[in-house]
């Protein structure tokens, strides 16, 4: 009988983090990892154990750390014999089975587009952290939360979960969306390495942003890569290192540790790895306003640019660079008055602005909108006067008008 199932890529870390959690879990839990005995012994048949194990399950927790998100594990995903996938997509469609993603040295999850669609459903998932620099802390949370999600039994499906997801962010940002095609379309003749920012309040959905384009096909189209897709990149950088200035450094860096994941390997070979380019490449940054404050307002056009520069001068990329490689940077502001001055700003597309009346009647008329209304068109256009979403009269951030559209949607 096991609880608790968990699924792993094997690999240095990844492995070694998945049995050091099937250890201790075991304690406390049945737990069902394919390294044990106790769970696969010897001359067992694989198959049937595994699918036994998601027969009985409540909680599976998928161990997401460098070798799972490795460009081969996550290609290897593709493939109807990976065990992997085949885990998770049975998981998935267990509706009583809790997935949850722990995060192993690892910022976020993979973007949609390097999964085969039967997995996306998974990012949906909250992810949980699992640092091994704070490991008791970590585990001892998780632990009492294992306890927690098995008391309650299976877990209940959100009802909100029936609205697509880039449903509400079909409002407004068309602005946004013509800046962004003017902008591909003018860096066609340049290296092939461009920089995108996208600035606007906190709460006003900026992935989502790059998520709708996505969706729209518009990023395939300008990109040139409606077979291929994108592959897109979320990392972290140094705030030191560009607090020095370092900026080309730092990029460097991040495209050998995020993207090659080889860290050691020298410049010309990383200018090899974007001449041999399969698919685009989107790297995406995150910038508060704090971080602006701390490092300077000029601190996101100098980094912009060092993308630029890095592309004109790695040898050989300029000339033959199959597809286009943008940094995209995402600037959030704190209160409503925050914004950096224009001159700070390079290639910013048009600032994120709040839903407004007009916006709302607009998105409400769409084609792929009105099958989901079923009689609350109404109350969604009474939005901005609704104080208990609007931050100023008349006025919605876009991540209170998506949560306002799933909640009245919903409502029986």
């Amino acid at each position: 009988m096991a609880d608790v199932f968990i699924s792993y890529r094997h690999g240095e870390t990844d492995k070694l983090v998945a049995g050091r959690l099937a250890d201790r879990l075991a304690m406390k839990f049945h737990v069902f990892f394919d390294g044990s005995r106790e769970s696969i012994d010897f001359g067992s048949n694989f198959p049937d154990e595994i699918d036994e194990a998601l027969g009985e399950c409540s909680v599976l927790l998928a161990v997401i750390g460098p070798d799972w998100l490795s460009v081969k594990n996550l290609s290897r995903l593709h493939s109807e014999d990976d065990w992997v996938r085949r885990e998770l997509r049975s998981a998935i469609g267990r509706r009583r089975i809790r997935v949850v993603p722990v995060l192993v040295n690892a910022d976020a999850l993979p973007d949609a587009s390097v999964l085969p669609s039967d997995l996306q459903p998974f990012l949906q998932n909250r992810a949980y952290s699992l640092d091994p620099d704070r490991w008791e802390i970590d585990y001892r949370n998780l632990e009492s939360l294992v306890r927690e999600w098995l008391s309650k039994g299976p877990s209940v499906v959100d009802p909100r979960s029936s609205v697509p997801e880039n449903l509400p962010f079909l409002c407004d940002r068309r602005d946004q969306e013509e800046a962004f095609v003017e902008l591909m379309r003018s860096s066609e003749s340049s290296t092939g390495f461009i920089a995108c920012v996208v600035h606007g309040h906190k709460w006003e959905s900026h992935d989502e942003l790059l998520q709708r384009f996505r969706e729209e096909g518009v990023v395939d189209d300008l990109f040139h890569s409606v077979e291929e897709g994108a592959a897109f990149y979320p990392v972290r950088l140094s705030r030191t290192r560009l607090k020095a200035g370092r900026f080309s450094d730092e990029l460097k860096s991040v495209l050998k540790a995020e993207v090659v994941r080889r860290r050691g390997i020298p410049d010309s070979e990383l200018a090899s790895v974007f001449t041999s380019l399969a698919r685009p490449l989107v790297m995406i940054v995150q910038l508060t306003w704090s971080d602006c404050r701390e490092l300077g307002v000029s601190a996101v056009k100098n980094l912009a640019e060092a993308w630029v520069t890095l592309g004109a001068s790695l040898p050989g990329a300029a000339e033959r660079l199959p597809f286009p490689a943008m940094l995209w940077i995402n600037v959030t502001y704190d209160g409503p008055d925050d914004e950096l001055p224009a001159e700070a700003l390079h290639s910013p597309l048009p600032k994120l602005c709040s839903v407004e009346e007009g916006h709302i009647r607009e998105w409400v008329g769409l084609d792929r909108v009105r099958p989901y209304l079923s009689g609350k068109k109404r109350e969604l256009l009474d939005l901005p006067s609704d104080p208990r979403y609007c931050h100023s009269p008349g006025k919605l951030h876009m991540e209170r008008f998506a949560d306002a559209v799933r909640e009245i949607i919903a409502a029986s």
